[in-house]
């Protein structure tokens, strides 16, 4: 099950996605939306760079952490950072739904 699915449907939900990629096969992805999650992402290994519809961009440096809530919509994009390989995690949280951005 992924959020992408049964997700939507499952609420709460707690989703792991482990990831091992290069750049040169995934050069990342592009804004796309999220709603009602909140994602921690931590490298084990290389960086990763993000952005995001609030004007943050930025590279999670190896053994570094991302926070990002998307309480009632927001975009983010992002991918490897300026290595080849980054092998990381991302945890995905279901938020109650009358989180907002603020919070």
């Amino acid at each position: 099950m992924s959020p992408g699915d049964l997700g939507h449907m499952l609420k709460p939900f707690v989703f792991l996605d482990l990831f091992d990629i290069e750049k040169a096969a995934f050069p990342g992805i592009g804004l796309h939306p999220h709603s009602g999650i909140a994602t921690v992402t931590h490298l084990f290994e290389g960086s990763a760079h993000y952005e995001d519809t609030t004007g943050r961009t930025g590279i999670v440096p190896e053994g570094g952490v991302e926070w990002f809530k998307a309480g009632h919509g927001a975009w983010h994009g992002g991918g490897p950072g300026d290595t080849g390989r980054s092998r990381g995690f991302q945890l995905w949280l279901a938020l109650p739904p009358d989180w907002s951005l603020d919070q």
